[in-house]
């Protein structure tokens, strides 16, 4: 009767032993199978992604006119000479006369912004115009501050025009 006893025991026993001897590597697979699981899963989710911008790039392709004005609102660099230019032309059109153009680039930003600062000589109805001209350009622009005193000769003011432009 010992015998059935000892071949059950020692078959328990090496089931146990088994059992402790590759748990740890069965813990170890099943870790790794689930890191392989979510490698998969980032893969696919990084596939996605990227086939989801390339469907978008074909699509920002059929607005060539849209982009073209995307890029003369965000120039790629903050070409100072050319946004002069512009203000030189918005003040003339508007009747002012610029008498001093400074500007400060800030880099760390972005969209990068320049803040310009505008002196120019005018009328009221001038100012208004220009401002007006300002808000309507193709350049993404905005007038952060204004200041202008009372007149001294006539009704020609001298203005301090602060403007922040950006670019890409």
């Amino acid at each position: 009767m010992k015998s059935p006893f000892v071949v059950i025991g020692i078959f328990a026993l090496a089931v146990i032993v088994l059992l402790l001897w590759t748990w740890p590597a069965y813990q170890e697979f099943s870790l790794a199978r689930n890191a392989l699981n979510a490698a998969e899963t980032e893969t696919q989710n990084r596939e996605a992604y990227f086939a989801k911008l390339g469907s978008l790039e074909k699509e920002l392709q059929q607005y060539p006119t849209e982009l073209s004005h995307l890029d003369s609102a965000f120039p790629s660099a903050p070409n100072l000479p050319s946004l002069y230019d512009t203000l030189q032309d918005i003040a003339a059109s508007s009747g002012l006369i610029v008498t001093a153009v400074s500007s400060n680039v800030a880099e760390d930003s972005s969209p990068k912004e320049v803040e310009v600062n505008v002196t120019a000589d005018g009328a009221y109805e001038g100012l208004k115009e220009f401002l007006r001209r300002v808000q309507q350009s193709s350049r993404a622009m905005n007038v952060t501050s204004l200041e202008f005193a009372t007149p001294r000769e006539g009704t020609r003011f001298e203005f301090h025009i602060h403007i922040s432009a950006y670019s890409l």
